[in-house]
């Protein structure tokens, strides 16, 4: 390929729809953009220099089963009150790329914006949302709200024949995760009147913080925590300084992520739940908009009797929010 040259991928089914379209009396220029599709291809294959039949590049690098098993995913957490973000389904599909050991042009397996709008535009019955930001204005809730929300969450259950959980306070389980900033804001300090240039020393990055996922049951029970930290690799006072049963995890930004949570579910709930004896299949309270959800970790739930719901995104729980230590 010659220097400075560009690879257009598209899919068939786009490249299709634009020539639909044009021919139904669109502009070249107007189906190329709203289809994703090459404006030069495009046109040769609208005005008969190439064959339409030729199918230049159009690789989707997932197959149909693959794609509609991500639908599948994406419709049924919405059922859970677990909408998918663009955010958590290109983390599926990079676990899933991963998983496959297939070969893709995707940055380190993680497909772009292109792909995801294109994805988009083959699944147009996919119900991905957007999260709320809400304001005080919309964070009140009425009674009658909550004991809607408690009849979906029965309603669920039923549905999926389990409703013997609730019988069981140590089957009920809350997770919630909160963020400590490690740096405290500027608060006064007593100086000499008068003075210039007041400081206070911290260490080197003042927005450095860790996070903390935890869960506990109605019956009292404590599943040993993760704690989040914003390193690259652990300096090894803070690995000898932890309990021997808490998780560690890291990411780029110290946040949650999708791989942190999907390490906690494996690795140390449901590790807890079987050391515990506690029956199972149990259900995991979280906040819809922390839970940090990917196709791997709800297969994983599914497989291993940890049934998922989200809490109402307008009732954050007591705990929830940020903490400076």
């Amino acid at each position: 390929m010659p220097k400075g040259a560009k690879l257009f991928s598209y899919d068939y089914a786009a490249m299709e729809a634009a020539l639909k379209a044009v021919k139904e009396g669109m502009s070249i220029l107007q189906a190329s953009k709203q289809h994703g599709v090459p404006y030069s291809t495009l046109h040769n294959k609208s005005t008969g220099k190439s064959p339409q039949e030729k199918k230049l590049g159009g690789i989707t690098f997932l197959t149909k089963d693959e794609e509609n098993m991500l639908v599948l995913w994406a419709n049924t957490s919405l059922e859970a009150g677990f909408p998918v973000t663009q955010e958590d389904l290109l983390d599926s599909v990079q676990y899933l790329v991963k998983e496959l050991t297939r070969g893709t042009p995707f940055q380190q397996g993680r497909p772009g914006r292109r792909w995801y709008y294109r994805f988009l535009r083959r699944h147009p019955d996919l119900a991905l949302r957007t999260p709320q930001t809400l304001t005080s204005h919309h964070v009140a809730v009425t009674p009658q709200w909550i004991m809607s929300w408690f009849n979906k969450v029965e309603t669920h259950l039923h549905e999926k024949h389990l409703e013997e959980i609730l019988q069981d306070p140590r089957r009920m389980f809350n997770g919630d995760e909160t963020t400590f900033f490690l740096n405290l804001k500027g608060s006064a300090i007593s100086t000499v009147k008068g003075s210039k240039n007041v400081h206070r020393r911290v260490i080197k990055d003042d927005q450095e913080r860790l996070t903390v996922l935890i869960a506990g049951n109605a019956g009292g029970d404590l599943c040993p925590p993760l704690v989040c930290f914003k390193y690259e690799q652990f300096p090894q006072d803070i690995i000898s300084s932890m309990p021997p049963d808490w998780g560690l995890g890291k990411s780029a930004s110290g946040w949650m992520t999708g791989e942190v949570f999907f390490e906690y579910i494996t690795n140390i709930f449901h590790t807890w739940l079987v050391a515990q004896n506690i029956p199972l299949p149990v259900i995991l309270f979280t906040d819809c908009h922390t839970s940090h959800l990917t196709m791997h970790t709800s297969k994983f739930c599914k497989d291993n009797g940890i049934v998922l719901m989200a809490l109402p995104p307008k009732t954050p729980t007591p705990t929830h929010g940020h903490c400076s230590v």
